[in-house]
């Protein structure tokens, strides 16, 4: 079964009830099945067919939801585009998963700048009107039957870009059957249903987002209810009372955030029954236990369509410092360089198998062969697995940071410093910081002086604000490196456990 028919499903059970509720737009079940229907129409008119890529790039907003299960429904994969990339970021995934459509908005139109140019062929649909795009009624009220395709569970649903240690962003294939495999294996645990009311409070361009939908609330027939994001932990509050939300995920500064309120001693979360982060302490989890909101951690990642680990509350005090064990369905190995398993209490690679894993990277045959290895996702990351099977993050993906929640990943940084007078040899790490977990720096030795203000031209032109290094600091010598010629950076994060004296701010 598909996305799309499991949302026929619910259209034919119950088609006047509440099905989303986004950014202040009620939708029901009939209507959601109804204009979905409609965008599917009109993209089959714009010569969108079964196989092709459409991209979406588009803050929380109804259109969102109408063109993704549109696109699905006429056999089209939907390539989420980062809201925050620059034009030039843009150019990437545009061009890497050969997308020839994108509906869009007004005030994010200028990321598409350099795409509209470049790209011969992308035809681009505004919502509301903007320069000569055509705008979202070429979709929304078409009038034309919608297209007879024969979709699968094996057939692409979402391409997810992830940025990796190449510095190249890849655009992970997550299936249909990935995402409903991945659905019940999270919903059956934690007993969720078409009862609850799910809160996405995550940009739906982001991985987490949209599949935190199609999971959680499209596959479990719930209502959705989707804000615009914020970290405003007393709108935040507001919403969680106001809509009587019973589940819902997050990034654990956010639950720090709220905890930290002089308004949750007294906010009403009767409602809050299950809510969703990473790695928590245990003085967080018992603060929110403490007023009866059961907190799962979770481990993931891109390429397994979001949670791959789950830990429950009963073992999350026991099991202090654990990422769970692997959800129903899910394999877990830790293994060494070869790929060989290692028993319980050794460190090494975690490698998945399961309905939930990727069946690719778009476009990237060879890509995909290093990732997948008879079936088992090479995540990078290395954990250790107890006896009871409960698996310990030791290290993210090669050297990743988080940033605000947001995945950041130094090669990819180093390749669009690289080439800025006095970054001659520099390497990119993550630094602690109360605000957002950690934030990138840059480390560096160079022959000559550092050209400041081209280093924070390169930085607002080329990155996401959020991938934007805080801090620059001058090495004194020739940074460490292995036998290879790999620069250290270990050695290096040892060194700068906090930023130093001296450290040049880039960015306020």
């Amino acid at each position: 079964m598909t996305l799309h028919e499991i949302l026929r499903f619910w259209a034919k059970r119950w088609p006047d009830r509440l099905a989303v509720r986004c950014t202040g737009t009620d939708i029901s079940w009939g209507e959601l099945d109804r204009l979905s229907d409609r965008v599917a129409a009109g993209l089959a008119g714009r010569d969108v067919a079964k196989g092709d890529r459409i991209g979406i790039l588009m803050r929380n907003r109804p259109e969102f939801l109408y063109t993704m299960l549109g696109a699905m429904k006429a056999g089209a994969a939907v390539t989420l585009l980062n809201i925050r990339f620059t034009p030039r970021e843009m150019l990437h995934p545009i061009r890497d998963a050969g997308i020839r459509l994108i509906v869009t908005e007004p005030r994010l139109a200028p990321a598409l700048s350099a795409a509209v140019v470049e790209v011969a062929g992308l035809d681009v649909i505004s919502t509301e009107p903007f320069d000569d795009w055509p705008t979202f009624d070429v979709l929304g009220d078409s009038d034309a039957p919608v297209p007879d395709v024969a979709v699968g569970a094996d057939d692409v649903a979402l391409v997810c870009y992830t940025s990796g240690t190449t510095g190249f962003p890849k655009g992970a294939m997550l299936t249909h059957g990935n995402l409903r495999e991945s659905g019940i294996a999270c919903a059956v645990p934690s007993g969720l249903t078409f009862e609850d009311r799910i809160l996405v409070s995550l940009p739906l361009a982001y991985t987490w987002g949209s599949c935190q939908y199609l999971r959680e609330g499209l596959a479990m027939g719930a209502t959705t209810v989707v804000i615009e994001p914020t970290s405003d932990p007393d709108r935040m509050i507001d919403v969680l009372e106001r809509e009587r939300i019973s589940v819902w995920s997050a990034v654990v500064v956010l639950f720090e955030k709220i905890a930290q309120s002089p308004r949750f001693r007294t906010a009403d979360f009767s409602a809050l029954r299950e809510a969703v982060t990473g790695a928590a302490s245990a003085h967080l989890l018992q603060t929110w236990q403490s007023i009866g909101v059961r907190v799962t951690q979770a481990y993931g990642l891109t390429e397994t369509g979001g949670h791959a680990t789950l830990l429950f509350q009963e073992d999350a005090i026991r099991k202090l410092g654990s990422s769970g064990r692997a959800i129903m369905g899910m394999e877990l190995r830790i293994a060494d360089d070869r790929g060989a398993a290692l028993p319980a209490g050794e460190a090494g690679e975690i490698l998945l198998r399961g309905p939930g894993v990727m069946k690719g990277y778009i476009n990237d045959p060879a890509e995909t062969a290093k990732a997948i290895q008879d079936g088992w996702l090479r995540t990078g990351d290395t954990g250790v697995v107890d006896e009871e099977g409960f698996l310990r993050v030791v290290d993210r993906t090669k050297d990743m940071l988080k940033s605000g929640g947001l995945n950041v990943y130094p090669a990819e940084l180093e390749r669009v410093l690289a080439g800025v007078p006095g970054l001659e040899e520099f390497a990119v790490i993550g630094i602690g910081d109360t605000r957002w977990g950690e934030v990138p720096m840059i480390v560096a030795h160079g022959a000559r002086a550092l050209d400041l203000a081209g280093l924070r031209l390169r930085c607002t032109e080329e990155l996401a604000d959020y991938k934007r290094p805080h801090y620059v600091v001058e090495h004194g010598k020739p940074l460490p490196r292995t036998v290879s010629g790999k620069i250290l950076k270990r050695d290096l994060r040892a060194v700068y456990a906090a930023v130093p004296e001296g450290a040049i701010r880039l960015k306020a």
